[in-house]
């Protein structure tokens, strides 16, 4: 959870890393470095209601790299 991070970073506990989207905002009482040359990834989920799945979702969801969940 980025706030519960962010939150004890302020509190002086450690730091933390962030989305870059997180950093583009002007918070007054933080500091960011970009870390570069970085090959992060965050892994990422599609959700959507099993009982309803619509053909432009089917489409999608055929347009994605998935691995069934279990």
């Amino acid at each position: 959870d980025v706030n519960a991070a962010m939150a004890l970073a302020l509190a002086g506990v450690g730091v933390t890393i962030v989305p870059e989207t997180v950093a583009m905002i002007s918070w007054p009482d933080f500091g960011f470095t970009e870390l570069v040359g970085s090959k992060a990834t965050v892994p990422v989920s599609c959700i959507y209601r099993h009982d309803h799945i619509a053909p432009i979702l089917k489409t999608f969801l055929n347009l994605l790299p998935i691995r069934e969940s279990q």
